[in-house]
């Protein structure tokens, strides 16, 4: 029986094993030597998916926790093993930091939202933004500073959105009174579907459905923001579009200058689909891309014309300063969704960088736009725009650093 035992292979637990996990670990670190920068975005991402996978809210004793757990196990780690300091940090520090911005933005909005249909029921709000969807006077509109019958301001969501199909002659900025039908919005239709629950809490709309009849004015141009400003210029801009182009050609020309598509037919829409062309509509690098452009080389083109100032001052500079204005302009104009937003963001990285004599090609330009808007919006990863987005700019980036290696 010796003899059988002697024969038998002898399995032993391999007690290397993790000790060669880390040591893999840390070779695919150190490949990455010098470009944590780059992945920061990715690692930051982990945390706010993590945060959104959650079945159910959680505390925010949570990632205070984690934070102090993190920065505990970073401090543990010995000086002279930077790999695993970055490493924890990676890991560790950065999804924490990821899954707080989203804990911290679901908080900072707080947003009510209605559990059950209510209607008819008078209300009061003001108007502060009007959508267009049809010629004859079809609009999707949000209402602010809302004020509901029978109901206490604890219950009563920061914004509604209604549809209305008679025109009475409201603005933004108007405070207005009228009878309206308010329903809960819907979550998605289908198990792992776009969400419209979870997308109108991040805009602070809590309740949607139309309006009956009976829409008076209370009150012109009642105080607004700056954003709300800038809202009503949107309208009458594509109202004066509207008004001297003939319906699909105004439509068009108003979805590319405001970025309000709603006046677009569904045959056009198709018809753009089918010809690879309905990214045109979403304004987003190649718009704000070609008005920056624009900008700055018709205006180094004039000021190189005026030879004192061209042989004075550094023209290059002040072209770069006039197309970031311009391209600020046309960002708050087409309504500051996050691909146009990405687009500002890399567009001014890059004439800073003509600013200060520095190459603007670089994906630190992708990364410090995606940290960024992740920082202020974490729910922004969450939507097609911002993945599509940011996935094709990063391939083109990447290729034009390739191009300029091997030139």
């Amino acid at each position: 029986m010796s003899d059988i035992k002697e024969k038998l292979p002898q399995f032993k637990p391999d007690k290397g094993r993790t000790a060669k996990m880390f040591e893999f670990m840390q070779a695919e670190f150190s490949l990455q030597a010098g470009r944590f920068f780059f992945w920061s975005p990715v690692f930051f991402s982990l945390g706010i998916g993590l945060y959104f996978l959650l079945p159910i809210e959680p505390p925010m004793v949570i990632p205070i926790i984690m934070l102090v757990a993190a920065i505990a196990l970073m401090s543990m780690v010995p000086e002279d093993r930077r790999s695993y300091q970055k490493l924890v940090l990676a890991l560790c520090i950065f999804p924490v930091l990821g899954f707080s911005c989203a804990k911290f933005q679901t908080m900072r909005l707080d947003t009510v939202m209605l559990s059950k249909e209510i209607g008819p029921v008078m209300f009061n709000g003001r108007v502060e933004a009007i959508e267009m969807m049809e010629d004859d006077y079809d609009a999707r509109i949000v209402f602010s500073n809302v004020s509901i019958e029978n109901m206490g301001p604890e219950t009563t969501p920061q914004k509604i959105r209604l549809r209305l199909r008679k025109d009475y002659g409201i603005a933004v900025g108007d405070r207005v009174e009228a009878l309206g039908q308010l329903m809960p919005v819907s979550g998605p239709l289908l198990p792992g579907g776009f969400d419209f629950r979870r997308h109108l809490y991040f805009e602070r709309i809590g309740a949607v459905g139309f309006i009956y009849s009976k829409v008076k004015i209370l009150k012109r141009n009642e105080k607004t923001s700056f954003l709300q400003s800038v809202e009503k210029l949107r309208m009458n801009i594509n109202q004066r579009v509207q008004e001297r182009l003939s319906n699909e050609s105004g439509a068009v020309l108003g979805a590319l200058m405001t970025g309000q598509r709603g006046r677009i037919a569904e045959e056009t829409k198709e018809d753009m689909r089918g010809a690879g062309l309905a990214h045109l509509l979403a304004i987003s690098g190649l718009h704000l891309g070609l008005i920056c452009g624009a900008v700055f080389f018709f205006s180094r083109l004039i000021m190189a014309a005026i030879s004192n100032l061209a042989l004075r001052y550094p023209i290059k500079k002040y072209a770069a300063i006039l197309a970031i204005g311009a391209g600020l302009i046309y960002m708050l104009l087409a309504g500051m969704t996050v691909p146009t937003q990405r687009a500002m963001l890399m567009s001014a990285v890059v004439f800073f960088a003509i600013m200060i004599d520095r190459s603007p090609i670089s994906l630190r330009l992708v990364v410090f736009a995606s940290l960024f808007i992740l920082i202020i919006s974490p729910y922004s990863l969450l939507s097609a725009s911002f993945q599509l987005s940011f996935a094709a700019v990063s391939v083109l980036v990447y290729f034009l650093c390739l191009c300029c290696e091997y030139m």
